[in-house]
């Protein structure tokens, strides 16, 4: 049966599988900007945290001294 095999594209499994490589690339790479989203945040309060104990400590040196 010729017909059968005529205007049917035949799909290489190296195709399917390096297409399925290309999509996993662009998840990893918005998973990375997560993680440095998440870990930018988390050291932003750090840094918020001292900014504030800092800011108490001088607060109350400043209140002392009048």
């Amino acid at each position: 049966m010729k017909s059968q095999a005529r205007g049917r594209i035949a799909m290489d499994t190296t195709t399917v599988t390096g297409s399925g490589i290309f999509a996993i690339i662009p998840f990893l790479i918005m998973l990375a900007f997560a993680a440095l989203g998440i870990t930018c945040m988390i050291l932003f309060i750090r840094v918020a945290v001292r900014a504030l104990k800092a800011l108490d400590i001088y607060l109350a040196e400043k209140s002392r001294r009048m």
